[in-house]
């Protein structure tokens, strides 16, 4: 497939607080969520509950308990 119709790379920036393994534990989730995305493989209440998720992975809000992230 020429360059233009691929899909382009996915960056994941380390989060300052993250050991190693979590950072590459939060990257696969990443991808592999967004891999799905890509592939059209979620429903929309499996698409909306991912999209939640990843928003989730991509904020520093993945560190820390889940009641610091309700406001």
């Amino acid at each position: 497939m020429p360059p233009h119709h691929s899909w382009a790379p996915l960056r994941v920036p380390r989060h300052a607080t993250e050991t190693v393994e979590q950072f590459e534990q939060r990257r696969n989730e990443i991808l592999q969520i967004v891999e799905g995305f890509r592939m059209g493989r979620y429903g929309r209440s499996e698409a909306e509950r991912l999209e939640r998720r990843l928003a989730v992975l991509r904020s520093d809000q993945s560190k820390k308990p889940a009641s610091s992230s309700r406001r």
